[in-house]
């Protein structure tokens, strides 16, 4: 074998190296695409089943996301809300508080949805960060908290009855006293 010919055995051993390695990539490049896609749809369907509303937005608060419990709670359409700003979306005090890019946990607040339905929020929001830590927007995450309010509202009112009864009975027993001594010094009379 000549020198030449070693060196074209040699470089078509290396092609076809080159071209099952080139095989290998694109068969690992699949699986990692497979697997990523089933992590962002494993992502959303978690998203999707969290009982709270979740939403987020990007670095100019534009709303990026929003959750099924999102859109029931405060009675919007994600397709209606995705790309625009925050200001068009929510109302006051949530559009007051994300403006001020401010991390509040576990508020509770009063407020009235698009379709002028009253509700009680239970919220929290936070910087949204990026692997790196970067801070590319804002979470919002929520909870209806109408009904416990209301529940609320009711254990109130029935211990100031309550209390209300109980200041009743001993007012009354306070009049009878006197009004015993009363009638007995009048039957002494009569």
């Amino acid at each position: 074998m000549t020198e030449v010919g070693f060196v074209v055995d040699t470089f078509h051993e290396l092609v076809s190296k080159l071209k099952e390695k080139e095989r290998e990539l694109e068969v690992l490049k699949s699986r990692a695409e497979d697997r990523a896609s089933s992590v962002e749809i494993y992502n959303e369907d978690i998203l999707q089943s969290v009982p709270s509303g979740v939403v987020s937005l990007d670095r100019e608060l534009k709303i990026t996301k929003m959750n099924q419990a999102a859109e029931r709670i405060l009675d919007l359409k994600e397709s209606e809300s995705i790309g625009r700003r925050h200001v068009e979306i929510f109302g006051e005090p949530v559009a007051g508080i994300l403006d001020k890019r401010q991390t509040v946990e576990r508020a509770e607040m009063g407020y009235v949805t698009k379709s002028g339905k009253r509700i009680w929020l239970g919220l929290n929001i936070s910087p949204l960060k990026d692997s790196a830590k970067n801070v590319i927007g804002e979470i919002f995450v929520f909870t209806d908290l109408t009904e416990l309010k209301a529940f609320q509202s009711q254990m109130e009112l029935r211990e100031r009855l309550s209390t209300l009864g109980e200041m009743s009975a001993g007012i009354a027993h306070e009049i009878r006293n006197p009004l015993a001594v009363i009638s007995g010094y009048t039957k002494i009379l009569s």
